[in-house]
């Protein structure tokens, strides 16, 4: 379990602007300050880098530093030493954190070293060309194909560093940051309802949805005005003979819920009232017949209000009118009177059109320069024998098409079995999950080949997406949030408290990259349909 201080942070919000580079250390006298440690840092020191992680194991980290003349360092709350070499070492617990101070001239650089849990995944991250516009990545590094693995969400920087984690279990999913800066997300297989916690571990709320259905794992969208969508996995008796199946099959039906604060239901949409198994492709017929004809994977808001939902056993995208329930499009999938006419892409051509399939997390994106909205997603390219896709499409609803703008892939990543995310950033750069591999990359507009601006390469494990924040400031919450879950103490060998106050920050109302710019939704009067409170 975490540990907690008594006090919690105040809501801390995120600065809306684009991400901010971190700032390189300010001069020194000659000579490079030079910092070795056992256990290893991670990343090896570099003084344009200030926060970094120690697998310490509840034990102690011993340093050797070289001191550049006309400078002083001290370590921890240490004397300050000046123009030598020497080694100290630290006691430090796991989460703990403790500080190098670098003085010269009245101008001081701090870094930062925290103690790793000896079970949190191993990994390693590449930065390349050019800076980083997702200063932070939320991901869960525990999903795997075979063992159970430590239950993390993490939070990562653009340095690949581990700058918080929670440890709750039993295997979290889809975690991802909020509008107020604090982090939710559920836990696999539970049914239970997502959780909201602030950066300092305390649990603030949970997002239940409406009836007695288990929530759905696969998305949770908390809008700006409180209001919240999920998802819950209804079960349905059908005819599934279409697709395989027994003419009194148990199927999954996914009910999209919008709910207010209060958890009041706004708005229900039944997915088997409205898809009939018809649409299932083919190539999801064996998942069909044995009771998950659609699987839904992501939900999204759209700047009108209605709701863009995406099932991965249907290979397709659909917009709900919240009004009337009816289908507005369809984009991908069996061809349908509701089906979008896709152009721009080579794989989809007349009477023979293989666009996407298998695909996750379909976004909006709105271009800030443009005011333009495009729709984003993940294609994972699921038995089309091609490298999976992060795509791009500017849809006209009026004319009933759907335009790919932009597609980007890498030649190292040749399939993606499941999951995944696809995020267009503010600046022009992806932040992709390659669903179901182990790599997580930040690749610049158009890339084809060469390098990734940043790579997370995770060990034997996968995350279920990785969630984009663009705001520098944010790390600053992480910090107190951490501080404050694991305080250090005299009694702990450290200095008197390492918890600061929490920063002053603006609030915002958009937390992280690729969200939507939201209208202020209207309180939706409940569309009844074939659901379990509607009985």
């Amino acid at each position: 379990m975490l540990r907690r201080a008594g006090r919690t942070i105040a809501q801390i919000g995120l600065m809306l602007a684009a991400a901010l580079a971190v700032a390189p250390a300010v001069a020194h006298a000659s000579g490079q300050l030079q910092v070795a440690a056992q256990p290893p840092l991670y990343p090896a020191f570099d003084t344009g880098i200030h926060y970094y992680v120690s697998r310490c194991a509840n034990s102690q980290v011993q340093l050797t530093i070289t001191v550049p003349a006309g400078t002083t360092i001290s370590v921890d709350g240490q004397p300050a030493q000046s123009g030598t070499s020497f080694s100290t070492q630290v006691s430090l617990n796991e989460g703990q954190e403790f500080l190098i101070d670098w003085t010269s001239n009245s101008s001081t650089e701090t870094y930062h070293v925290r103690c790793l849990p000896t079970d949190f995944p191993d990994w390693t991250s590449t930065q390349s060309a050019g800076t980083a516009q997702a200063q932070y990545l939320v991901v869960t590094p525990a999903q795997n194909f075979s063992s159970p693995e430590p239950p993390y969400a993490a939070v990562f920087d653009a340095n690949g560093v581990p700058r918080w984690w929670s440890n709750e279990g039993p295997q979290p999913i889809d975690a991802k940051a909020l509008p107020n800066g604090d982090l939710a997300w559920t836990e696999f297989g539970s049914g239970g309802p997502f959780e909201e916690r602030s950066p300092d571990g305390t649990l603030v709320r949970t997002y239940p949805p409406s009836g007695s259905d288990p929530t759905d794992v696969h998305d949770l969208q908390v809008l700006p005005n409180g209001d919240y969508v999920v998802a819950v996995d209804a079960q349905r008796t059908i005819d599934a003979v279409t697709c395989g199946g027994s003419p009194s099959t148990t199927i999954t039906d996914p009910v999209i819920q919008e709910l207010d604060s209060t958890g009041a239901l706004l708005f229900a949409w039944d997915t088997a009232s409205h898809i009939p198994i018809t649409e299932v492709s083919p190539g999801w017929f064996s998942q069909c017949a044995s009771g998950d004809p659609y699987h839904f994977n992501s939900v999204e808001v759209d700047t009108d209000g209605n709701i863009i939902v995406s099932f991965r056993h249907l290979d397709a995208i659909y917009k709900i009118d919240v009004s009337t329930s009816a289908v507005i499009w369809k984009l991908g999938g069996v061809p349908t009177t509701n089906s979008l006419t896709i152009s721009g892409d080579p794989d989809c051509t007349p009477g023979n059109c293989q666009d996407f399939s298998g695909q996750h997390d379909a976004r909006v994106f709105t271009d800030a320069s443009s005011g333009q909205t495009f729709l984003t997603l993940h294609d994972n390219g699921t038995d089309l024998n091609r490298a999976p896709r992060a795509l791009r499409f500017s849809v006209d609803t009026g004319a009933r098409t759907a335009t790919l703008v932009e597609s980007v892939s890498d030649p190292n990543v040749t399939g993606s079995p499941c999951c995944g995310s696809a995020r267009k950033l503010p600046g022009g750069d992806w932040l992709v999950d390659w669903g179901g591999t182990n790599s997580i990359e930040e690749l610049p507009a158009g890339f084809s080949a060469g390098n990734a601006v940043f790579t997370l390469t995770l060990s034997g494990v996968f995350s279920y997406r990785a969630h984009p924040v663009t705001s520098a400031d944010y790390g600053d919450a992480l910090s107190v949030g951490m501080n404050t879950q694991y305080p250090r103490s005299p009694q702990d060998g450290g200095p008197p408290s390492n918890i600061p106050e929490a920063p002053a920050v603006s609030l915002l109302a958009v937390a992280a990259a690729g969200a939507v710019s939201y209208v202020v939704l209207r309180s939706r009067r409940y569309v009844p349909g074939r659901f379990a409170t509607d009985q």
